[in-house]
């Protein structure tokens, strides 16, 4: 109550008049908002489970029904929604000549009691920029339409570049003279500046647009930019890799995107935790770019290859904090001949509330005599004698 009336405040000091109503269901919001008595809040603010008794006294027509099934309704003698709720469905079905206003009618009140959902969508953010088109003639054919997506991804990037930035997601609104149309949505690695990248994009959707009687009109939004001075971190492993091309990478993802959808690509990102097996998530293609700089300038090189969960391993030790001089791992024997370490990562604590002490562990880069390379650990302490300490394989170096 106190957050609404301070709403209601910031609203009347910007000389906004305004209803505020809260409630269980978005409909019953709207009619308290609209028809509840009085000026105060605390009537229009309904506590969890009241909804059908706040609603029963308004008029019908705070169910936002059309205004000829508002009057049908005043003709059958409803005065209130609370008459109308009493009503037995199938009785107030036979009351109605239309079953089409019969079922608007029923399935209005569904909605204002929370018997059925009701999905709206929020108001979204405008759009960083756009640039639009108004043929003087209705575009009939697919090349024509593509030369106006051309056109407008050059107009579109041009304001861009002014301002030093470059487009990552972009949504092309395609309308139709019949009122109709298609909207078609797709986002990049990294910031585009070329009309070319983006049109690589597009020429994957642009066989999805009906052109019907004619398009009048394309408009081009750019729902997210980014400075084109940034340039994306890379995982080390790929820097080393020989012959790794960036870019090239950057736009087979972008037509994979394009064509089976932003939710079928993924890449990893940095998450905020020192455990390695919780260092990294997925995250949605078109969202911000992943900065790997932390994790390459502030922790000793990683594996690209994880194991999970860990495996393992019988190893011996010279001293309590030396690297294993041999360990068996999956049954064979290994001797180490070149070792780094320890890397001392404490553990998250709180995830381990109610499921025994937390260990430390200490990481060791080891090489055989082979020339393979792993990367191993070592959980707990020699100086505990409760609970000795256990070796576990973590990782694998290429």
């Amino acid at each position: 109550l106190a957050l609404m009336a301070k709403l209601a405040e910031r609203l009347k000091a910007s000389g906004v008049e305004a209803r505020l109503a809260l409630a269980d269901t978005h409909a019953a919001a709207w009619g308290l908002a609209r028809y509840a008595p009085g000026d105060a809040l605390a009537s229009r603010l309904i506590a969890p489970h009241e909804t059908q008794a706040a609603l029963a006294s308004l008029p019908p027509a705070a169910l936002g029904l059309d205004e000829p099934s508002v009057r049908l309704l005043a003709r059958l003698g409803f005065s209130t929604i609370g008459e109308l709720a009493a009503v037995p469905r199938l009785a107030l079905e036979r009351r109605f000549r239309s079953k089409d206003r019969a079922r608007a009618a029923l399935a209005a009140l569904d909605r204002a009691f929370g018997r059925s959902d009701e999905p709206f969508s929020p108001l979204a953010a405008p759009p960083t920029r756009l640039a639009h088109i108004a043929p003087p003639e209705p575009l009939l054919t697919g090349e024509a339409i593509r030369i106006g997506v051309v056109a407008l991804c050059e107009k579109l990037l041009s304001d861009l570049e002014l301002e030093g930035r470059g487009a990552r997601r972009v949504r092309l609104h395609v309308l139709r003279a019949d009122g109709g149309g298609t909207r078609i949505e797709v986002a990049a690695s990294r910031p585009c500046r070329e009309p070319e990248q983006l049109m690589r994009l597009f020429d994957e959707r642009l066989g999805e647009i009906d052109p019907g009687f004619g398009v009048d009109r394309l408009v081009l939004e750019a729902l997210s930019t980014e400075s084109l001075a940034a340039t994306p971190g890379v995982l080390p492993v790929l820097k080393a890799a020989p012959g790794h091309d960036d870019e090239a990478a950057a736009q087979l993802i972008d037509r994979l995107a394009a064509r089976f959808g932003a939710r079928a690509v993924h890449r990893l990102a940095p998450r905020d935790s020192w455990s390695p097996e919780r260092a990294q998530t997925r995250a949605p293609h078109g969202g911000p770019r992943p900065d790997w700089s932390g994790q390459v300038e502030e922790t000793p090189p990683r594996p690209p290859f994880l194991l999970d969960p860990p495996e393992p391993v019988t190893a011996i030790a010279e001293l309590p904090d030396s690297p294993p001089a041999r360990f068996t791992w999956r049954r064979k024997p290994r001797r180490v001949v070149r070792a780094q370490g320890p890397e001392r990562i404490a553990p998250e604590w709180w995830r381990h509330i109610g499921r025994g002490p937390a260990r430390v562990r200490d990481y060791y880069a080891v090489e055989d005599e082979d020339g393979r390379r792993y990367w191993l650990y070592r959980e707990g302490l020699y100086d505990d004698p409760a609970a000795p300490p256990v070796w576990r394989m973590h990782g694998l170096f290429p």
